[in-house]
């Protein structure tokens, strides 16, 4: 579980964002992944549908697989390296039942990468 959040977190660097101040009570600005879960927020990829992150908590792998959706949705192929990309494809093929379950579009996915 721990290095799908890692990878999660990764996933940023396909998204660049600077916008508005996080405002999870429970993500101090000194944490280690606050700037991260900022990113995600800017670019849409997660919600801040509470004032609490629960970064503590496991996440399903529909949960995962909707984030997976929304980040390649933001995706900047253009801002992505290979490693990035390499990733993301290691990610869409693990969760693949789930993101077909949700309504992923394969044939978009393949044509960007």
């Amino acid at each position: 579980m721990k290095k799908i959040i890692v990878i999660y977190f990764t996933l940023i660097a396909l998204a660049y964002g600077q916008g508005k101040e996080l405002i999870f009570e429970d993500v101090p600005q000194n944490h280690w992944a606050y700037k991260a879960i900022q990113n995600l927020v800017n670019e849409g990829v997660i919600s801040e549908e509470s004032f609490l992150f629960k970064g503590e908590f496991p996440v399903s792998r529909y949960s995962f697989a909707e984030g997976l959706n929304r980040a390649f949705n933001t995706l900047n192929e253009k801002k992505a390296n290979r490693g990035d990309l390499v990733i993301l494809e290691s990610l869409v093929y693990e969760f693949s039942r789930e993101l077909t379950k949700i309504g992923f579009d394969t044939d978009l996915f393949n044509g960007k990468i």
